[in-house]
């Protein structure tokens, strides 16, 4: 039905790929490729997407690293050969190899998430996952969330034109005065010039001591209570509801009959 094939080399450094990071990513290559000839065999024309999972591997230890510099260099380099065959690319980010939600969950989160985004991945999975994606948390995935809300920020830049440099603004105020009556501050205090943050703490010391001193974890807690107890999804329409429906009752007459 010409749905789109995510082809994902899963390739482990020394283990089943090269321990060199070139090695490791010519062999995921060379895999995403018979992927293609293979998904074009069955139906010409379907549609595919680079994926890239070429992953770390600790020797000493025996397992598989998701959220190692190498791992990320690994993901940039895939998704720019993806863009040298001009195909969509998919990978992981958002990961930590922590066991817990600690200050390493926190860096390697940062690591795994900027460097697809700041490469021009177009699909990115595991928001919400640590543990080497062997865990996952509600309260991780709200914390995922802020911190990829920083780095689009982040990614965004700085817009520059006669209205952010403010040069009659800068002239009006003079030396010594202040900007926060200016109605220029109070226009753009209310764009999205600057990322509010929804659980970091931001405030002073003492304030904080005053809230009952939560940590990032609470906050986030506290957030996905908050979302539970009042979200409601989006009903789907009753004619989707149907087909839906018929769908499975399709396929599951189906099984019935092989079973037969």
């Amino acid at each position: 039905r010409k749905i789109p094939c995510n082809i994902l080399p899963g390739g482990y450094a020394g283990v089943t790929a090269p321990l060199t990071l070139a090695g490791e990513l010519t062999i995921g290559n060379a895999e995403f490729l018979s992927g293609v000839v293979i998904s074009q065999l069955v139906r010409k024309g379907t549609p595919v997407i680079y994926g890239v999972g070429c992953i770390d591997f600790n020797m000493r230890e025996g397992d598989a690293l998701y959220a190692t510099p190498e791992t990320a260099i690994l993901k940039i380099a895939g998704i720019q050969l993806a863009k040298f065959y001009r195909i969509l690319s998919s990978t992981m980010g958002f990961d930590a190899d922590s066991l817990c939600l600690d200050a390493q969950s926190a860096w390697e989160t940062c690591l795994t998430g900027l460097s697809p985004l700041n490469a021009g991945a177009d699909l990115v999975i595991d928001l919400g996952a640590y543990g080497t994606s062997l865990i996952s948390s509600n309260e991780k995935l709200v914390i995922d969330n802020e911190i990829l809300e920083m780095l689009y920020r982040f990614l965004k830049g700085i817009e520059v034109s006669p209205e952010t440099i403010a040069v009659d603004v800068i002239k009006k105020v003079g030396p010594k005065g202040n900007f926060l009556e200016e109605e220029h501050t109070l226009q753009h205090l209310r764009s999205d010039e600057h990322w509010e943050a929804e659980i970091s703490n931001r405030c002073i010391y003492q304030t904080w001591l005053k809230r009952g001193s939560p940590d990032i974890v609470e906050n986030a807690r506290k957030k996905v209570r908050e979302i539970l107890r009042v979200h409601q999804p989006e009903e789907l329409d009753m004619s989707v509801q149907k087909e839906i429906k018929r769908i499975i009752k399709t396929f599951e007459s189906q099984i019935q009959k092989e079973k037969l």
